[in-house]
C-alpha cells in the first residue's frame, strides 16, 4: 500500500545562473562624427583608482556604477576626440542573474492506455527580483548605473509573469491521456 502512494512521482528543477550582461558605454558623452562623416559612439576614459561599482542600499539591487570611474577623452580644440576612451568593451556588467524554477508532479495510470498526470509548476521560486535597463547618462550621477525595471519587462515576447526575471508565480495543470 505505501509503496502505490509514492510510486510515479517525478521532481524537476531548472536552474538558471549566469554573470551579468555586459554594458556598452559607447557613446555616454555623446556620439562623434569623424573627419569623414562617420558619427560613432565615444568610449570614456577609466580614471585610475575609482571602483567601476559602488554598493548603495537606496537602488535596486544594492549596487550601482561609479560615474566618477568615467571621463571623457581628451577633444582638440575643434571638439574632435584625439582618441577613442581607454575604457574598453564588454567590462562594465548588470548585476548577476539567477533564479529557480522547480515542477512537481505525479501520474496515474488507470489501464494500459489510460492515465492522468497532475504538475504543479513554481517559476521563480525564491522570488529574487533580476533587474535590467540601467541609466546610462554619466552627466546624471543620480541615475547613472541605476536598474529602470526588472528583466521580464526588458525582454518582450512571452508572458512576463513566466520570463527570467518576473514574480514568483505557480502554474497546475492536469493532463488526461486516453
Amino acid at each position: 500500500m505505501l509503496g502505490r502512494m509514492f510510486r510515479d512521482w517525478s521532481l524537476n528543477a531548472i536552474i538558471h545562473a549566469q554573470s551579468g550582461r555586459p554594458i556598452d558605454l559607447s557613446g555616454v558623452f555623446g556620439n562623434v562624427t569623424s573627419e569623414d562623416g562617420v558619427p560613432f559612439g565615444l568610449r570614456p576614459d577609466l580614471v585610475p583608482a575609482q571602483p567601476l561599482y559602488i554598493d548603495d542600499g537606496s537602488v535596486p539591487g544594492g549596487r550601482r556604477f561609479n560615474a566618477a570611474a568615467f571621463t571623457e577623452p581628451p577633444l582638440t580644440e575643434s571638439g574632435q576626440p584625439v582618441r577613442q576612451g581607454t575604457f574598453g568593451r564588454n567590462i562594465l556588467r548588470e548585476l548577476p542573474l539567477y533564479q529557480v524554477d522547480v515542477a512537481l508532479g505525479r501520474s496515474f495510470k488507470f489501464t494500459e492506455r489510460m492515465g492522468l498526470q497532475l504538475k504543479a509548476e513554481a517559476f521563480n521560486v525564491l522570488n529574487h527580483p533580476l533587474f535590467s535597463r540601467y541609466g546610462l547618462s554619466v552627466s546624471n550621477p543620480n541615475t547613472f548605473g541605476v536598474p529602470t525595471s526588472t528583466l521580464n519587462v526588458g525582454l518582450g515576447g512571452l508572458n512576463r509573469l513566466y520570463q527570467l526575471g518576473g514574480p514568483r508565480s505557480i502554474q497546475l495543470s492536469a493532463r488526461f491521456s486516453f
